[in-house]
């Protein structure tokens, strides 16, 4: 379901997890701002998509609404409109 990286042994996985090991052991080019505050801000907009808004666009999301409570296809969107 999430991306993957296997580094020396070890399953490292989510998006931002990875950025951040790379950015450790891999300086340059740096994935990540090098100053705190805007390596902050830049961390707060990626989880706006990974935590607020990828949930609501995923497939199984939608299957599960539709299996779990009857959801058509405009309730599911009318479902994920308001939680946008």
């Amino acid at each position: 379901v999430v991306p993957t990286l296997v580094h020396d042994g070890r399953a490292i996985f989510q998006s931002l997890a990875i950025i951040e090991y790379l950015d450790e052991i891999h300086p340059e080019p740096r994935l990540l701002p090098a100053d705190p505050s805007e390596r902050a801000y830049a961390r707060s907009l990626a989880m706006i998509l990974a935590a607020d808004a990828h949930p609501l666009t995923v497939p199984r999301v939608r299957k599960h609404l539709a299996q779990a409570f009857g959801a058509d296809a405009a309730a599911i969107e009318t479902w994920c409109r308001h939680w946008t």
